[in-house]
């Protein structure tokens, strides 16, 4: 990805990135690139909250593309190596993976714990039952839609220095987010 991103932006007019630490960093790698910050946004009429929705407690829950390798990997990490942890004081724990095409890796992590639903008809029932959103991502630059769909909605989120910025998320929150 560094090879790329020092030689493969300079074929473009403009680059837009979506924070500016993402554009100072392009900026720093080829100081002729265009490049142009547009935030990441959210519907916040679509993604709000659900009135008299109580969530599920103990549930965890993280959503996006399943079978795109950033999300396969933040499912693995926060099953395989959080959840773990979370559990032993909160041991109802509950972790659901909602999102289309879920990949053998990402069924495979099923179990008493973690349930995988695949597509689902509307993500904000779904938002309306976590106790916690969960934004685990290992790998990726820049604030997630996803995430600031949950916080939309009001949900308590959980993310990872990979899934945001700290200038997105205090702009951003409708909702608290702490860092894992």
């Amino acid at each position: 990805m560094r090879r790329f991103e020092a030689t493969g932006y300079g074929r473009f007019d403009s680059v837009v990135v979506v924070s500016p630490e993402d554009g100072s960093a392009l900026r720093g790698l080829d100081q002729r690139l265009q490049v142009d910050v547009i935030p990441n946004g959210v519907d916040t009429e679509e993604y709000r909250p659900i009135a008299d929705a109580a969530p599920t407690p103990g549930r965890l829950m993280l959503h996006g593309t399943m079978d795109y390798e950033p999300n396969v990997r933040a499912a693995e990490f926060f099953v395989e190596e959080v959840l773990p942890l979370v559990r032993v004081d909160h041991p109802d724990a509950h972790v659901v993976v909602v999102g289309r095409s879920p990949s053998k890796r990402v069924r495979a992590l099923e179990g008493p714990q973690v349930t995988v639903t695949g597509e689902v008809d509307e993500i904000g029932p779904w938002l309306a039952s976590a106790a916690v959103y969960v934004c685990p991502m290992v790998t990726g630059t820049g604030l997630k839609n996803k995430l600031l769909e949950a916080m939309a909605c009001e949900r308590a989120c959980v993310a990872t220095s990979v899934s945001s910025d700290r200038s997105s998320i205090a702009m951003n929150s409708a909702a608290m987010c702490w860092r894992i």
